[in-house]
This record gives structure tokens, sequence and C-alpha cells, in this order.
């Protein structure tokens, strides 16, 4: 099945261009014919009945209007011939309808495959268009209706997809007509609703029959290579329980490891396995899922406290997870499978990262042995500034603002050591992170180095393979003290635990390739490895997302959100992983790790904005986002920092080229904290009363 003619509703709002792209890039997907239908607004039946002109005495400034009308319409198709021959769409044509928007789109739309629209914006009323447009198109088309929002950019379209299952004929239809859709998605979940009320149309196992529907091995049989079969590993380390997850993890992790090892079609039904009783789920018990489905209030009370959702939602996830195992394999086959024909004949699969938590741990002695080298790496053995000068094309690093790309660029690293002799690392360089990468925020991104071993040894960097390298950001004076502000959140967090990141600071010359010329010389900051961070801990780092406050190791997650709410931070999430590593020890301890604090209240960036969800108004406010402690625990974390406060002044007393209004403005806003942890009532009131049972985001 796929999609021949593609109609897309065109005017002259601002929302227009977003639809035509997306509908663009669904006829590149699928090689199919775009219309551009633009209604004039004015219903067919009055040119019809001759109601315009001499025979219904309209006047010469009416019919102006609708000539105008006309007008906008032929200017919205320009727009929109523009838009599809830069995209590359080999087949098009423009229909202008003199119809109103909901009648007019509706008929042309029986002849046609697919209809894109958009959602009604009622802060931008449109003269063309009534504001029940879109409704009417769905119920008057007979056609699959795809309705664009009208807040947000569409860059991609369908990468991500829900589907919401009641098992009725409505929705059948509706799932039917996006199959071609959802092959191209990168991951698809199915939500199924009504379970409960309406049994016999979704089967003994809800949501099973659409999967299996779904699952039809015709678009498997005419490939040209057979598919991979997925390894097992997880699953069955999950199983028999050397992996212990919650159920809550357990369809998120199995599915991961699904997307990256895809599944031969005849072997579906050994992953439709996984939910029956010798499985990854039903080992746990049918009956215990039927009794969370008859738990009543208090069990969807706490999952909508723990996860953020809606209690039905997340009482039918619980429907859903062996479902979703199987869905997620079926619909990203193709396309998982497309990339790897296109990939580098001699790259691997990226093995997951979950596998990790089923491995062996090693003898005692060699995760010390592990510890001594990582103690002995020279870069963080001093804090003491150096000078380095790296040389790339710039240019084009700093051009490279796509998250997804992994290009790397060959880059000189050039210092010297302590007798002053030049050394010279050939590495290779790439632009990293999400937030300042954007153009909009920075002109110079962060970077990471690939170091090679061989020509290490003997300098600062001997042991180091791969390093984050904090700039810039902006060739201004004002970014020199944004990053020693942000240095200074590293040493600050080191004085209270050894359970963190350590980080050194440097003074970096940039010079460009191509012409041989310096660009700038600024501070910058080199960021240890997270494997060096487990290493000292005597762990290993492992990626366990949807983790909650009462898996983690209690008094290192009391520091961690502790210090924080000290430098005003809220730019973390453990639920997502989001600048936070999780360290294994051996005896299966999770313990968190925060790092990346350029979002901070204390370093106070210009470009820093908080989530509107946190429901602060500024980087400088301070929430605390930690779990509920008694208030002796927290009295007792609060008494490890008042002892380091000393130390914790002194690094910024001590850091060389701080201004002096940056050096009191620090010193101030760790004041506030320091009285805040002092006086008993702001301790209950700040850290107890105002706490959070689970983690939020």
């Amino acid at each position: 099945m796929s999609y021949k003619t593609i109609l897309v509703h065109v005017d002259n709002s601002k929302h227009s261009s977003e639809r035509v792209k997306a509908a663009a890039a669904i006829a590149l997907n699928e090689d199919a014919h775009l219309i551009g239908a633009a209604p004039t607004g004015v219903s067919r039946y009055i040119y019809q009945a001759g109601m315009l002109g001499d025979g219904a005495g309209f006047t010469a400034h009416l019919e102006a209007h609708m000539e105008l009308l006309r007008q906008q319409g032929k200017e919205a198709l320009k727009e929109f011939e523009a838009t599809v021959q830069r995209m590359g769409v080999r087949s098009f044509e423009s229909h202008l309808v003199d119809d109103e928007a909901g009648a007019g789109v509706s008929l042309q739309a029986r002849y046609s495959d697919l209809v894109v629209i958009g959602q009604t914006d009622l802060d931008e009323p449109s003269p063309a268009t009534l504001p029940d447009f879109p409704e009417y198109v769905v119920l008057n088309s007979g056609r699959p209706v795809m309705i664009m929002p009208y807040a947000g950019r569409f860059d991609t379209v369908g990468k991500r997809v829900l589907v919401a299952w009641d098992a009725s004929t409505s929705a059948t239809r509706a799932v039917t007509a996006a199959i071609p859709l959802l092959k191209r998605a990168d991951i698809v979940e199915v939500m199924v609703f009504n379970a409960d009320n309406q049994g016999d149309a979704h089967g003994e196992q809800p949501g099973a029959d659409i999967a299996l529907q779904l699952l039809r091995p015709e678009d498997f049989r005419h490939r040209p290579r057979g598919l991979t079969p997925p390894q097992f590993e997880l699953e069955q380390a999950v199983a028999h329980g050397r992996i212990p997850l919650r159920e809550e993890q357990i369809g998120f992790v199995v599915r991961v490891d699904v997307i990256d090892a895809p599944a031969v079609a005849h072997d579906f039904d050994r992953l439709g396995q996984t939910g029956d009783a010798d499985g990854l789920i039903g080992r746990r018990g049918a009956h215990r899922s039927r009794r969370r489905r008859q738990g009543g209030d208090e069990q969807g009370k706490e999952n909508q406290s723990s996860h953020g959702r809606d209690a039905n939602m997340s009482r039918s996830l619980t429907f859903m997870r062996p479902l979703v195992l199987i869905l997620a394999a079926a619909l990203l086959t193709p396309s998982v499978r497309a990339q790897q024909q296109h990939a580098p004949p001699a790259a691997k699969p990226k093995k997951n990262p979950l596998l990790k938590l089923a491995e062996p741990w090693p003898e005692l002695a060699v995760l010390h042995a592990r510890r001594s080298e990582a103690e002995q790496r020279p870069l963080f053995r001093s804090t003491d500034p150096f000078a380095f000068t790296l040389t790339a094309d710039f240019k084009a690093v700093n051009k490279d603002r796509d998250p997804e790309s992994t290009a790397r660029y060959p880059a000189l690293l050039t210092l010297s050591d302590e007798r002053g002799r030049e050394q010279v690392i050939h590495v290779r360089i790439s632009p990293r992170g999400h937030f300042r990468r954007m153009a909009r925020n920075c002109a110079f991104v962060p970077l990471r180095l690939e170091l090679p071993p061989a020509e290490t040894a003997g300098t600062v960097f001997e042991g180091q393979t791969t390093l984050k390298l904090g700039t810039h950001c902006q060739d201004e004076k004002v970014y020199e003290q944004i990053t020693l502000r942000e240095y200074l959140t590293y040493p600050m967090f080191n004085v209270i635990t050894p359970r963190s990141f350590r980080a050194r600071l440097a003074r970096g010359t940039y010079v460009d390739a191509k012409s041989g010329r310096t660009q700038t010389t600024r501070y910058a900051l080199f960021i240890e490895h997270e494997n060096d961070v487990a290493r000292l801990m005597g762990g290993r780092v492992v990626e366990l997302p949807r983790t909650e406050f009462k898996d983690m190791d209690a008094p290192t997650l009391t520091m961690m959100m502790l210090f924080e709410y000290m430098i005003g931070n809220t730019d973390f999430s453990l639920w997502a992983l989001h600048n936070v590593r999780l360290v294994q020890d051996p005896s299966r301890t999770l313990y968190p790790v925060p790092y990346d604090f350029d979002l901070s209240g204390m370093v106070n960036a210009p470009y820093a904005i908080p989530d509107r969800r946190i429901g602060i108004k500024s980087v400088v406010d301070r929430v605390y986002r930690g779990p509920c402690r008694t208030v002796d625990e927290m009295e007792a974390a609060a008494a490890a920092f008042r002892d380091k406060r000393p130390e914790v002044m002194r690094l910024v007393e001590g850091t060389r080229d701080l201004d002096g209004g940056t050096r009191s403005e620090m010193k101030s806003y760790l004041e506030t904290f320091f009285r805040t942890i002092e006086r008993p009532t702001a301790l209950k009131r700040q850290f107890i009363d105002s706490c959070k049972p689970a983690p939020t985001m």
C-alpha cells in the first residue's frame, strides 16, 4: 500500500508553508503526485446559480473583492509551486478552487489517497476557512486526513507515531490508511483504550490482534536481502532476573533492543512469546496485570505522580507492553534495514548499552587496577590551567549544527611539555550538544575530541581517548566569565563529594586551518570521561532510563539534589538521563552523577532560560527537585555542605581572571544558599515541605 496522489490545502496563512513542506516530504518518500488546492472561500453554489455578475446585480466593489480572493489564492499557489520544486517533487499541479474551503477540499479529496490540512488557529482566523474546517473535511472527504498543528515547526513528519487503538471500525480505517507512514517511522507505539469495557472487540490480549494485522510479512518477503535475526541476550537476561527491572521499564528496554537489532518476519512469533507465561512480562503473571487494572484509584494516582501521565494512560500502558515489542520491530525493520544497506561495509551494529547490565563483573583486583589507572591520568591530576592550540577548519565545524550529524573533522592539537617542547597530536573533532549547538545561542560550538593513544603518550592527554571540550560560545569578553563560572561548578562538587566529574581549565587558541590565521584565544574546559568517573567509583556506567528516586543510593542522590539547588540548576532529568550518568557498583547500587551546569543560576549565561514546566522565571531562581527526606536526613546532608563552605568560597576567591563583579555575584549567590541551610525553619520549608515523591520531567 502507498499514497499515489496527495492533496494539500494551500492558503496565504503563515502556517501554509509547514503543511506544504510536510506534504512534499511525504510525496517524495512515496513517489506520489502532489496537488495544491487553494479555495477562494466562497461557496461554489453561488457561482453555479449565476449569482455573480449582471444577473445577480452584484456591485463592482463586490466583484473586485472576489477577484482579490482569487489573486490571493494564485499567490499562495505560486509559493506552493516554488516550495515543491525546491524540494525536488517531480509530479505536482495547482488548483484554484472557487468554493468554500471545507466543501472544496472535501470534493477534491475524493480523488486523492491522502489529504494534508492544518489545525484551526483561532489567533489567526482566515477569511477563506471556517473554524470547523478540519472537522468538516474529516467527516465529508471519505479519505485519510492528516491535520498539521498550527504551533511549532515540523522538519520531519511521522518519525515518532502514537496509535490510539480502541478496536473500533474508525480506528481500523485510520490505522490501515496510515500504514505507508507507519512503515517509515523510527518508533511506533500503540495505546489501547477501553479494553475493560470492550473486551470482546479487543480479544483475550488487548492490542495483540492489531499488532498481528500490522505484522503481515508481504513487505519483507520481496526484499532483496534477508533481515538479521534479533539478539535475545537482553530479553533472556531480564527474563531470568539477571537484570532487575520494574515492569514500567521492561517495555522500554526491550523495545530499544529490537530497534537496534531488527527481527526476521518468521521470528516475530518468538518475540510475541515474551508476553506469555515463560516470557519476559508474563513471567510476572497475567493475574498481576489484571490485579493492577483492578487496583482502583490508588494505583492510578501512583502512576500519575511517578510518571507525569494521566492515570488511565498509565493503565493502558500496562496492556500495551507486550505489544510494543512486536509492533516496533515490525514497523521499524524496513527503515533500519535500509540504513544498514547504505552503511559502510566495515561498520558494525552498535551494541545495545543496556546489555552491559547483564555482563559479569570483573575480579576485585581488576576494579582496583582500573581505579588506579584513572587516578593517574595526568590531565586531571593538576588544577593549573594549561595552554593549547587547536587548528581545524572551524568554518565547516561551526556550520555543523545538526545534532544527528556523525561528521568528524581533522584537527591538530598543539601544546608544550614541562620543558617547553612542542607536542602535536592529530585528533578528530566534532560538534556536540543540543542547546549550545544552535546557531542562535552560540557562534562557536562545544566540541568532542577523539585522541589517538599512540600520540598522547608523554603528554597531558596520556590515557585519554575521547574528551568533551567546553568552549567560549561567543567571542566576547563576557563569555570568558561564563566559561570560568561553568568551570568552577565542577571543583565545587568535587569538594562536596568524590562521586563527581572533574574538569581542567585551559587556555585555548583556535587557528583556521585554511588561512593559518588565529581566530581567538579563550578559556576552555576539558571534562572527565564518564568511564573514568565510574572507575574511580569502582563501578561502571549503565544506561537505564525511567529510574526513580527509590532506585538510587539515597545519600548520593540527596547530595546531588542539594548541590543542584546550591548552583541553581534545573537542567537535568533522572527519568530521561539528561545531564546525569548512572554508575553501578558490583552490589548493583546505582549512583547518580550530574554534569553540564551551563544553564544554572551560578553560571547565569545570557542564553540560559529555564524550562517553563519547572515554574521559575529565571535560572537564578532556585527550586529543589529532589526526593522527600526526613528532617534528620536533610540536616545530615546540609551539615556536609556547611562543613565545606570555606573551601567552596576559596575556589571563587582564588580563581584568576574572574572580574570583580563576577566574583562578588558568585559569592553573594552562594551565601544565600548557605544562609538557607543554616536555619532549620528554612531547611524544612525549602527541602522537606516542597519535596517531590518521584522524579519530574
